[in-house]
């Protein structure tokens, strides 16, 4: 109904005691006949009608906004998607380190460990994804922060920068690796767990093994939880020969992306001698011929180069450090040479077996007779790096009645095969 107010006149509720505009009460039943007159100009199909539409309206608004909603959410499987193609081609760098492979990383995968809002706008999300990449030694793991917004009903990615990066071990260190550091693990026993030999003097296994050592890796457990790895050594020094264990622990660095030796322990029998290592023939190969051209004006003779001395370790007795030997060399037996010569008549291979010799093995690169005859005498040296020399000299008596070397012939020994002849070099 309207307000009665003749000044106001404005459309009111049907049972209003007063108008909200005039103050002007309404008495009587004014209100009633208003509104009985108002309705009866109301069509009911236009009432009908307005309904309909009010609940279409409302419909429609309710879809739209269902709509909106399902489409800006974003799922981890999207973010992926949307993500993947830039973080392929990412150039991550590996870590520099002793132990690890020097090879390019590969990406490996990806995944989303949170997506949140962005204040005031729908459209748009914050996605934290972490991505692997590794190669035969390490796993790196790269956190990104990416801004998503939502374009045509799909998500693109805005910006996305790494903020953090970690690192793991993917793969256990390369054997050739750990043979290439030995000498690292004798230094680190020298230094942390000196050793002594069997009288229990204080050795160094620098010194003792030198460079000439033979390395083995038994065990590689280096990519697991418990990083160790075995290797076995062995070593001639001199005469002597060595071997034993040594077990490196390591320990995985997380924030320099590389393994670090923990300890390095030896085994008990890693500087006990052993003589084992000289039974076998020995074969000679020519290095040098010395002849006292200063005074007899002789020339040389090659002899002992097309034939090379042998000598065999038979048994070996390391308390008293002897052997019993058989040799077999040329000894010279011509007069003087007006011209160098591969061989000269009077030149006789001479052998003598089961002969006991005596073993200095301390006597490291001198020279050490085991062997005399009246025609010729019988050198050996051992070098510290392992090598076994022969020297043969042919005597001869001077004029003045002193017996002396006129001609020496010079030899390295190496283990002869199976057939008796040396290997090849």
């Amino acid at each position: 109904m309207r307000c009665p107010n003749p000044t106001c006149g404005k459309q009111i509720a049907d049972n209003a005691s007063f108008c909200p505009y005039c103050g002007c009460k309404i008495v009587g039943e004014g209100k009633d006949l208003d509104a009985k007159k108002r309705k009866k100009h109301v069509p009911r199909p236009f009432v009908i009608g307005a309904a309909i539409a009010a609940a279409a309206i409302i419909a429609v608004i309710v879809f739209g906004i269902s709509r909106i909603a399902a489409t800006s959410e974003l799922s981890d499987e999207i973010a992926i998607q949307t993500l993947e193609p830039d973080l392929m081609t990412r150039e991550v760098e590996p870590p520099v380190g002793t132990w690890l492979a020097g090879e390019p990383l590969e990406y490996v995968s990806s995944e989303v460990t949170s997506i949140s809002d962005v204040y005031n706008a729908a459209d748009r999300k914050v996605v934290i994804v972490e991505s692997a990449y590794e190669n035969a030694s390490v796993t790196v793991t790269v956190a990104y922060e990416a801004v998503l917004y939502l374009e045509d009903g799909a998500w693109q990615s805005d910006v996305c920068s790494p903020v953090d990066q970690t690192y793991a071990p993917s793969g256990p260190i390369a054997n050739e690796l750990l043979l290439d550091r030995v000498p690292t693990f004798f230094q680190f026993i020298d230094d942390e767990h000196p050793v002594a030999d069997s009288d229990g003097n204080e050795v160094s296994l620098m010194e003792l093994y030198g460079e000439n050592f033979q390395a083995e890796v038994v065990e590689n457990a280096t990519g697991e939880s418990d990083a160790s790895a075995t290797l076995n050594i062995s070593a001639m020094h001199g005469i002597s020969s060595y071997a034993g264990e040594i077990t490196v622990s390591f320990d995985w660095d997380d924030e320099s992306g590389d393994w670090a030796i923990i300890d390095v322990e030896p085994s008990d029998d890693i500087t006990l001698a052993s003589f084992e290592g000289l039974l076998g023939t020995w074969t000679g190969e020519f290095y040098e011929e010395d002849h006292i051209e200063s005074i007899y004006h002789f020339a040389a003779c090659y002899g002992g180069r097309n034939n090379p001395p042998t000598i065999t370790f038979k048994s070996i007795d390391e308390q008293a450090m002897s052997a019993v030997v058989d040799i077999s060399c040329l000894v010279h037996g011509h007069e003087s040479l007006e011209n160098p010569s591969e061989t000269a008549e009077g030149d006789e291979v001479l052998t003598a077996t089961d002969v006991l010799i005596t073993l200095e093995p301390d006597q490291l690169d001198d020279w050490y007779q085991v062997y005399e005859q009246e025609r010729y005498r019988v050198f050996i040296q051992t070098g510290s790096d392992g090598t076994l020399r022969m020297r043969i000299e042919t005597m001869s008596i001077h004029d003045t009645g002193r017996e002396q070397a006129w001609r020496t012939d010079y030899f390295t020994m190496a283990r002869s095969n199976a057939s008796g002849e040396a290997p090849e070099v």
